[in-house]
């Protein structure tokens, strides 16, 4: 008996010596309002160990672009009208870019939710949403830096 316990605080020595510890997702969130539009847009990155493994772009929109106080008021064909040209206006294009996922919901204001699938956008696409990195041979820390250094808040 006395062998097992030996070997057992052998071993948990060793995973405490070794650092052995697990891996744990680290969410960064880094936004910035443009002046000249008042869109709000947040990226939203989920790292482990300094590796980007998911990001998502958040745009709000300012209802103000709208002369509105409320988007929930219009129409739906409005609605519509105003989901296109906000599409548009960010030169997003779901069927035009690989790698990108596109939720668009309008009720009191607009949102739109980009979901970036990093193994498959490619870097131009990026430069659309405003990073102009290639993401997939970059650490959080570097794109941190870089959102920093163009005006976002990083969290």
């Amino acid at each position: 008996m006395k062998n097992v316990s030996k070997v057992i605080l052998v071993f948990l020595l060793g995973m405490l010596l070794t650092g052995c510890k697990k891996s744990s997702v680290i969410t960064t969130k880094c936004e910035k309002i443009f002046e000249d539009t008042k869109i709000k847009q947040t990226f939203t990155l989920e790292s482990v160990n300094e590796d980007v493994k998911k990001m998502h772009v958040d745009y709000l929109f300012d209802n103000g672009m709208f002369a509105v106080d409320s988007l929930a008021v219009l129409d739906e064909e409005t609605k519509e009208s105003i989901r296109k040209g906000g599409l548009t206006m960010l030169k997003l294009n779901e069927e035009s870019y690989q790698g990108l996922s596109i939720n668009v919901s309008i009720e009191d204001k607009m949102n739109i939710e980009v979901a970036v699938d990093l193994k498959k956008v490619e870097p131009e696409t990026l430069k659309n949403l405003n990073l102009n990195l290639d993401i997939n041979n970059q650490k959080i820390s570097t794109i941190k830096d870089y959102l920093t250094e163009n005006g976002y808040t990083c969290k």
